[in-house]
């Protein structure tokens, strides 16, 4: 299934959550308001209808030391003057789509959900606005042109089925450069300081669990979309719902 929603009532007050009966619930290094850094459509009003943030969190959850990255967020704010005191929180999907980013379409209208309610909207650790993990297009470009060149010094595929398979599989596993390109921009993360392998979905859940805390809402419902469903099915198995 290629969309698919998730609604779910999480109460942060009462919840127990197994990991964090031993390390903690994940709480934001630091948080603060600060002026929408996307485009917003005509329709919202920045400070009255929509008001963004930013947290700190660690990169590495394990590890409090390692060093902090930023998730950006937006909270849409209900049309009601008496909103229901436990929002929306959206889960996009991807993984790597950027819903901020994404303001104004109508792919991610949230106007009915807010007749009754706030909602809130983010982008997920290596994300748009949220520590953003995007290959600059030289490094990217640079790769793939490698590896062109190294398909064309290997020459065509001329293998028949009475070849040695060896040697078919030889030629594969050589024919196949432009896997380069993922391995050029790994190295060029690593050089500026970014642990790739601490872009994942437990970290991500903890990031979303840090952010429910720091916006201090009674409770949530946390809303996914295709992935989306996947980080929010963890956050209930991380509380052992």
């Amino acid at each position: 299934i290629f969309m698919t929603l998730m609604v779910l009532t999480l109460a942060l007050a009462g919840a127990r959550p197994a990991l964090a009966q031993e390390n903690g619930a994940p709480q934001a290094i630091s948080g603060e308001t600060i002026p929408c850094p996307m485009p917003l459509p005509a329709n919202e009003i920045e400070g009255e209808t929509i008001v963004c943030g930013q947290i700190q969190v660690p990169e590495n959850w394990d590890d409090p030391a390692s060093s902090p990255i930023t998730i950006t967020y937006a909270r849409q704010l209900s049309k009601s003057l008496s909103p229901l005191a436990d929002p929306i929180i959206f889960f996009a999907g991807g993984p790597g789509g950027s819903v901020l980013a994404a303001q104004g379409s109508s792919g991610f209208d949230f106007s009915y959900l807010r007749e009754t309610r706030d909602v809130i909207v983010w982008d997920q650790r290596g994300n748009r606005y949220s520590a953003d993990l995007r290959c600059p297009v030289e490094v990217t470009d640079a790769a793939i042109a490698a590896g062109k060149a190294a398909a064309d010094a290997l020459g065509d595929f001329n293998f028949t089925l009475q070849d040695d398979p060896q040697a078919v599989l030889d030629f594969l596993r050589q024919a196949i450069p432009l896997s380069e390109a993922t391995d050029q921009c790994a190295a060029y993360f690593k050089a500026q300081g970014q642990d790739i392998t601490q872009y994942n979905t437990p970290n991500t859940v903890r990031d979303a669990i840090a952010l429910m805390a720091h916006l201090d809402y009674p409770a949530y419902n946390l809303f996914g979309i295709s992935y989306g469903t996947q980080v929010a099915l963890a956050i209930a198995d991380y509380y052992g719902t």
